[in-house]
């Protein structure tokens, strides 16, 4: 009987015993690790001894749970401070607004939060257009499980911020009945007037100049994984991204090829081989799929012959991309080479170039 009692009375301690022992040899968490239980508990794991697991809440509480239920509770491992942490967020907005127009927004809104990772870049995509208002899903990568709360806050502020600057409301939704025609969203698609305005180049253009110059350029789209600009190729117009990534390559001497740079919504590219006349060493290629506004020579020219000053800016820009006193060893084009033009003949070239 004695014996009865007292296996009795150590069964929980035996259980959360050799629940520990299995815990230890598993590991399926250390200490630092934050870890969710399948009640909703957080916490930071802070000790594991022979009879329970200790974890400290946001709240800097502590919550003791048993061996044996840690064993058989189901968790989600978020990992320490060292760790990447990839949430993903929905974004309701009305169905009038042009999808395109929407992920470019909210991708553009996520590479402005500090919190943000560049590497990985951020991802948009329209999640669901069968129902009413449209859900897009963002996704994110932060440095680690504790910085969700700031980059969460960031992302959502930023987004309000573009869409708010673009005339659109976020939608939740709603379930009421309505006796009168719904207003029609009236937001501005991504123009090619709206694009010129972005750039550096055409902040002293005239509302009339600007005008001209967008009713003699085009709206273009390209695939993920599609060139843009092929390395060694020459073109008469140059590029303004509206939406999505465009990666940078270039080859090397030793025919390795590398990735100097990944250019977003408001970036040009193709000026300088436009300008100087001159292959591109680069290879431009989408990166996701990519909005742009292609801008022809033709169009700038006119202006550049009767403003000097836009001229001038204009080669600074292609001084800036090329080193025209020494180019560095990365920089330069395994076959095509860069001439060392200087920086007067281009001035003097770029309004005539034929």
């Amino acid at each position: 009987m004695a014996a009865a009692v007292l296996g009795l009375a150590l069964q929980r301690t035996l259980g959360d015993l050799f629940s520990g022992i299995a815990l230890g040899i598993e590991r399926p968490f250390k200490l630092g690790d934050w870890i969710e239980l399948g009640d909703g508990t957080v916490g930071q794991v802070i000790d594991l001894n022979w009879r329970a697991t200790r974890l400290r809440g946001w709240d800097n509480a502590t919550h003791v749970i048993p061996n044996s239920k840690m064993a058989g509770e189901p968790l989600k491992n978020l990992h320490d401070d060292q760790h990447l942490f990839a949430p993903w967020y929905f974004v309701q907005i009305p169905p009038e607004v042009d999808p395109r127009f929407a992920t470019a927004l909210i991708l553009d809104a996520a590479l402005r939060c500090e919190s943000v990772l560049r590497f990985p870049n951020p991802i948009v995509r329209l999640a669901d257009a069968t129902s009413i208002p449209y859900r897009y899903m963002v996704w994110v990568h932060l440095k680690n499980y504790p910085a969700v709360f700031r980059g969460r806050e960031e992302l959502f502020r930023e987004i309000h911020w573009s869409l708010q600057r673009a005339g659109i409301g976020l939608a939740p939704e709603v379930h009421e009945l309505r006796t009168r025609r719904a207003a029609v969203v009236q937001a501005e698609p991504p123009t090619i007037l709206i694009a010129l305005k972005s750039l550096d180049v055409a902040a002293d253009l005239t509302q009339d100049e600007l005008e001209q110059v967008a009713a003699r350029s085009a709206y273009c789209h390209f695939d993920s994984g599609h060139v843009i600009l092929a390395e060694g190729a020459q073109i008469d117009a140059f590029y303004v991204i509206v939406g999505g990534l465009v990666e940078a390559v270039i080859t090397l001497p030793d025919r390795t090829r590398k990735v100097t740079e990944v250019l977003g919504p408001g970036h040009h590219l193709g000026i300088t081989s436009m300008l100087a006349d001159e292959p591109s060493f680069l290879e431009l290629r989408a990166k996701s799929d990519v909005a742009l506004i292609r801008i022809d020579l033709d169009c700038l020219r006119p202006l550049m012959a009767k403003r000097p000053e836009l001229a001038e800016r204009l080669a600074q820009i292609v001084e800036t991309r090329i080193d025209l006193d020494d180019p560095d060893a990365e920089r330069r084009p395994p076959v095509h080479e860069v001439k060392r033009q200087s920086a007067a003949f281009l001035r003097c070239r770029i309004p005539h170039r034929r």
